[in-house]
């Protein structure tokens, strides 16, 4: 069962309701401009307004149809975002330093289902096929996060397989992967960077291992390069600015009159397109100039705002019919009928 809030009549579907709560929308002149309010600026949906109205979503929509909202307004109401001061990011980063030094063996690389990188898990699985014995991601600085790749701790050898990401475009480590290279070298160890391509060149990996068998590495050819960005062409929308350039500036050097009527069609002319799309080209690529400088042909529409100014009334009950009724005669169905029947002869037929 449904109940009105007007009036307190009980309904036993909810469109009925609707129907019935379409009598008061016309009795109550302020509860569309209460509707209009409520969906602009205080940002409430349809959802919403229908519960506070009651009224059906067809109803709403009428009411609020037309209504053109800036999108640069935020129409809907945005939650507040908390953000963290320098002062909290600071304790919040310490403290996380502190936590990973106390639990080196939940680091991100201690990780069973960390992402495993491809190149690296091929070199393991080559250097495992030719019987070396490795640590995986073997922390090689008591206290520290620093975690090698391969390592080999009885030789104090370690190997690094690195991305692109690594690298300056130089083919130089960057300042954060050098700075870790030099203190796990300040340990005793001697740390290779290698690229990750070179895990695919046979020749490599054959002089790689037969310097790992040797337990020195100076003769395996580390070098690498980085293939260079392409650079990026014109843009379609910067060829095509160079393309009406000059004839922007044909338009402007022109003797047209653009303060009267008649300039479409000569700019047509110099632009090589029909009249009819000729207005539309001068607004959208030279907006300023037509804004200050060309005459406007004057559309006068039949806003909603000037409609309830002279609003036309329902021929049968004299309400005021709404924006979307004008073109009607009767408000409502009934009245319609109430007032065609009054015409109609009655029979005499007992």
């Amino acid at each position: 069962m449904f109940k009105c809030n007007e009036c307190s009549m009980v309904f036993k579907s909810k469109l009925s309701l609707s129907n019935h709560n379409r009598i008061h929308t016309k009795e109550n002149s302020n509860l569309r401009n209460n509707i209009i309010n409520d969906y602009v600026n205080n940002y409430l949906t349809y959802k919403e307004l229908n519960i506070k109205y009651g009224l059906s979503y067809n109803t709403i929509s009428k009411f609020v149809k037309g209504i053109y909202i800036n999108k640069n307004e935020k129409r809907y109401k945005r939650k507040k975002i908390f953000k963290h001061s320098d002062e909290t990011k600071k304790i919040i980063s310490e403290s996380r330093k502190k936590w990973l030094k106390d639990n080196p063996e939940k680091h991100v690389w201690k990780r069973t289902d960390k992402f495993k990188s491809i190149p690296c898990e091929t070199l393991k699985k080559i250097l495992k096929e030719n019987g070396f014995d490795f640590l995986p991601e073997h922390t090689v600085i008591s206290g520290s996060s620093y975690a090698v790749d391969i390592a080999f701790p009885n030789v104090k050898i370690g190997l690094e397989v690195n991305g692109n990401q690594h690298y300056n475009r130089d083919c130089s480590l960057k300042d954060y992967y050098l700075d870790r290279k030099n203190k796990i070298e300040n340990e005793g160890w001697k740390l290779y960077d290698i690229h990750y391509s070179k895990v695919y060149d046979d020749l490599f990996i054959k002089s790689l291992i037969d310097s790992l068998n040797e337990n020195d590495l100076k003769g395996v050819d580390l070098s690498f390069y980085i293939k260079k960005k392409k650079e990026k062409g014109i843009s379609p929308k910067e060829k095509y600015l160079n393309k009406i350039k000059p004839i922007i500036e044909k338009i402007k050097q022109s003797d047209i009159n653009f303060s009267k009527k008649g300039w479409v069609k000569e700019v047509s002319k110099i632009i090589g397109i029909h009249e009819n799309v000729a207005g539309r080209w001068i607004r959208n690529n030279m907006p300023d100039f037509y804004n200050d400088k060309c005459k406007k042909r004057v559309v006068k529409y039949f806003k909603e705002n000037i409609y309830y100014e002279k609003p036309k009334y329902c021929m049968k009950c004299g309400n005021v019919m709404i924006f979307d009724q004008r073109f009607q005669k009767f408000c409502s169905t009934s009245c319609a009928s109430s007032y065609n029947n009054s015409f109609r002869k009655k029979s005499n037929v007992q």
